[in-house]
């Protein structure tokens, strides 16, 4: 609704200072705001809701030493149907129903993302986010956060290959084609992502991921 008051935005914010969202609140607008898909700002801590983003936006994913993130635009409409100003952005909503987000879609085996970020599963679909891997993230590394493998992987259990750190936090293995299934690791094969294979989103019947049955 937006329903602060002028020169203000309703956003998401944690109110115990942890990474998850769980509240909202009225935050000033800068003068000459940053706009969806630039860099931004935020203060105290990253999930303040205090940022330099415009009206229509919050500043999403801001690194926790840093304070730095990517400016991404709120979701439109109404709480029953919320939605994105323009294709091909699709709305996601998490945070104990406080995020309402537009995001890119992507396919994680042909990956439309810019060459900074990654395609990483987000609900039903997935979505473009920016790489966090450093200069780890390659096959069988150890992982702790979605976006923290290369393009092409994905941070699993560890129980995804026996080629993984045994009771480390996640393994970097690869996404893999149902229809020409291919797989590094021993014993690895190639399973479908979406259960049962039909519930999958038209355009990703195909994608599996390369793990231990």
């Amino acid at each position: 609704a937006q329903d602060c008051g002028p020169g203000e935005k309703c956003v998401p914010y944690s109110r115990w200072g942890t990474p998850v969202y769980d509240s909202l609140r009225c935050v000033p607008v800068v003068p000459d705001p940053a706009a969806p898909g630039e860099d931004c700002a935020v203060q105290g801590h990253p999930t303040s809701g205090f940022d330099n983003c415009d009206a229509q936006s919050v500043c999403w994913e801001a690194d926790p030493t840093t304070l730095a993130g990517e400016c991404v635009a709120m979701c439109i409409g109404d709480e029953e149907s919320p939605t994105c100003s323009a294709p091909p952005l699709w709305c996601a909503t998490g945070g104990d129903v406080v995020l309402h987000l537009c995001f890119p879609d992507c396919d994680p085996l042909e990956p439309n993302c810019d060459p900074d970020e990654l395609c990483v599963p987000n609900g039903l679909f997935f979505r473009c986010t920016r790489d966090k891997s450093g200069t780890g993230g390659q096959l069988f590394d150890v992982c702790d956060d979605i976006a923290g493998c290369d393009p092409g992987l994905l941070c699993m259990d560890p129980g995804a290959a026996s080629e993984c750190e045994v009771g480390s936090s996640g393994c970097c293995v690869p996404y893999c084609d149902l229809d020409a299934p291919v797989c590094p690791g021993i014993g690895q094969e190639c399973l479908a992502w979406y259960s049962p294979p039909n519930s999958a989103p038209s355009g990703l019947e195909n994608v599996g991921v390369c793990r231990v049955p």
